[in-house]
């Protein structure tokens, strides 16, 4: 086997040693000051809440919780451990771990469910603008 010169090794060892920083970096990052997020949906009640839908009458197309109207959060991954379950809607809603809750948007893209009475407000509202602006002297 061939020698090989002075380039080559200091090349090889610059290679090596870049690897490695990259590899510890990464895993200071996620190991050590778990520096992510994690997704996770919590019941929700679309009776009283608006909430994402997914149709789960098709058993694949449902995650294993089997939830069709979810609430979702972002949790801090250093934070996860203090959930008392997998949802951390307990901690997330009394504030005892920074959570951001992710609101459904059909703008976006999701499926959302709204209470009914929310319609309902909404619709009263509009009346009443809308008689407002037609009749500015009613105010």
């Amino acid at each position: 086997m061939e020698k090989m010169n002075k380039p080559s090794k200091i090349f090889l060892a610059l290679i090596t040693l870049s690897v490695l920083l990259v590899i510890i970096a990464t895993a200071y990052k996620f190991l050590w000051l778990k520096d992510y997020n994690f997704y996770v949906e919590a019941v929700c009640d679309p009776e009283i809440e608006i909430c994402f839908y997914r149709d789960c009458s098709i058993p694949d197309d449902c995650p294993p919780n089997g939830l069709e109207h979810y609430r979702a959060f972002e949790v801090p991954a250093g934070d996860f451990s203090n959930c008392s379950d997998n949802s951390c809607l307990a901690e997330c809603v009394s504030g005892k771990i920074q959570c951001n809750e992710l609101i459904c948007d059909e703008s976006e893209g999701y499926e959302c469910s709204f209470p009914t009475n929310l319609y309902e407000e909404l619709e009263l509202e509009v009346e009443a603008q809308d008689a407002i602006l037609e009749d500015p002297q009613a105010e």
